[in-house]
């Protein structure tokens, strides 16, 4: 009996060696266009041999729609939208050469997961696979090379309705839980181009979000994506009341509305990239403060807030303790009462507590409210 072999690359990964080790070098002849379409065709001859192959790998998802036309290694895919945890997109041009991953998108993609939570909360997820029913991609021709309903996704990052409609997994924190195949439409979807999925997300993707009811849209170009020349722009779509999606313009300033953020939002040149080089920030205006907001941003206020607020403290501290210096009597611990206010802050009435020290010295420790056991150690 002769079994059927799928056949070999020329090149592969080294044992140990994570796909990103590759990114910028690996050269794969088996990758060029010809080659890949020898190997789907190979593959449609021989479905049960490659669906048995596939079932072996360990990250295998039963409900996954795989294609015949795209490689599923142990750590690596060149499927755009497959998404097993751990196995990163490899994009091979007609050479068989991985295309150079535009690594400010993985950065836009964390900074405004963490933005976006601060504003909605953990319903925001990203990096995660988003599964509607079969009917949905047969409706819009939507088909593995096999013939199968492609009917799953990965968006960049998606907001759902609530956290309640996310998989709760009790041994994950609330910001790893993801979505569910019978979970509700997402309320926003965020696809960042590349120069090779720019016309997927503006085209198909769109239709597919728009058809499953997504209200918002948002796709971000870094410049030169959708076409060589095209500017940085942040585009949003927005589900009209006939079910489409109309553009919504941008303001004088180039902000837009978000519904589903329920305010302004704009993708703002990072404080330290003036030129705009590196991945700019997500950032929602809030309108009872009066300023823009971002994750990054607002970690940056609450230190300095913290640093006034400890300076602020010392200073009264000292400002009590030389009011205090003159009518303490020689044998009171100063350095004491130092270290109790600075530990647990001034008392409310601290002036009035000066005064009634003066009145009977010798009985500071009961006046200034001190334990006992703080002053001990040192007298």
């Amino acid at each position: 009996m002769t079994i059927a072999v799928l056949p070999s690359r020329t090149q592969t990964l080294p044992d140990g060696c994570t796909p990103e080790f590759h990114l910028h070098s690996l050269t794969d002849p088996s990758m060029t266009r010809d080659a890949r379409t020898q190997r789907t065709a190979w593959r449609l001859d021989h479905l049960n041999l490659w669906q048995a192959q596939i079932e072996t790998l360990n990250h295998y998802q039963p409900w996954y729609p795989y294609d015949i036309a795209h490689e599923y290694e142990y750590d690596w895919t060149t499927d755009p939208d497959y998404c097993a945890e751990g196995v990163a997109f490899f994009e091979f041009d007609e050479n068989g050469t991985v295309r150079n991953e535009d690594e400010r998108s993985q950065s836009i993609e964390t900074h405004m997961r963490d933005t976006a939570r601060d504003r909605v909360g953990h319903r925001v997820v990203y990096q995660t696979g988003y599964v509607f029913v079969p009917e949905i991609a047969v409706q819009l021709g939507r088909y593995t090379a096999q013939g199968k309903p492609a009917n799953a996704v990965k968006p960049d990052l998606i907001v759902m309705p609530s956290e309640e409609d996310l998989y709760v997994d009790k041994s994950l924190p609330p910001e790893e839980r993801g979505p569910r195949p019978d979970d509700p439409v997402p309320e926003l979807v965020l696809e960042i181009l590349s120069e090779s999925t720019a016309q997927t997300d503006l085209n198909e993707k769109r239709i597919i979000y728009e058809t499953l009811g997504v209200h918002e849209y948002l796709v971000y170009d870094l410049g030169g994506k959708r076409a060589p020349d095209s500017p940085r722009a942040l585009l949003l779509y927005r589900l009209d009341t006939d079910g489409r999606y109309r553009a919504a313009q941008p303001d004088a300033e180039g902000t837009h509305w978000s519904d589903v953020f329920d305010t302004r939002i704009r993708m703002q040149p990072a404080a330290d990239d003036p030129d705009g080089t590196e991945a700019p920030v997500f950032q929602w205006y809030d309108q009872e403060k009066g300023y823009w907001r971002d994750h990054a941003s607002d970690k940056q206020r609450e230190s300095h807030a913290e640093g006034r607020a400890e300076g602020r403290t010392e200073g009264e501290v000292r400002m009590a303790l030389r009011m205090l210096d003159r009518v303490l009597p020689p044998d009171a611990d100063r350095a004491a009462i130092e270290d109790y206010w600075t530990q647990h802050g001034l008392p409310d009435n601290v002036d009035d507590l000066v005064f009634q020290v003066m009145a009977v010295p010798d009985r500071w420790r009961e006046v200034l409210d001190m334990p006992a056991e703080h002053t001990s150690r040192r007298n």
